[in-house]
């Protein structure tokens, strides 16, 4: 009767300490990733008409209002929707954007092809 209760008392402590380690390193796994990823406060949504794209720098510039322009960069996270490859968007080409800010640079994680206005 002692050896069975000291087997259960070794099984839930070998089970509260394996749910503490898997805790902690899902905390640290979440930590890290929210390092590189911005949170939905700092997401910016723009709407705009592309006004230029280089693919050598893997960007484009936006016309978001009357002569504001403002530069996208792209990387291989970001997500195009109505865009196979960033060369099929061309200048006049209504977007949509959701991006962040990193120093100087805005960073887009969607950009969305609008489509076209008119008749």
């Amino acid at each position: 009767m002692i050896n069975k209760k000291h087997n259960n008392r070794q099984v839930i402590w070998i089970t509260v300490f394996l749910g503490i380690v898997s805790i902690s390193l899902a905390s640290f796994a979440f930590a890290e990733s929210d390092l590189e990823t911005p949170s939905d406060d700092s997401v910016l949504i723009l709407q705009g008409i592309v006004r230029k794209v280089s693919l050598k720098n893997n960007s484009f510039l936006v016309k978001i209002s009357k002569g504001e322009r403002l530069q996208i960069l792209l990387s291989p996270q970001t997500k195009l929707i109505g865009i196979p490859l960033l060369d099929m968007l061309k200048k006049g080409a209504r977007v949509k954007v959701w991006y962040s800010t990193f120093g100087e640079e805005n960073r887009a994680m969607k950009v969305e092809l609008l489509p076209e206005l008119g008749c």
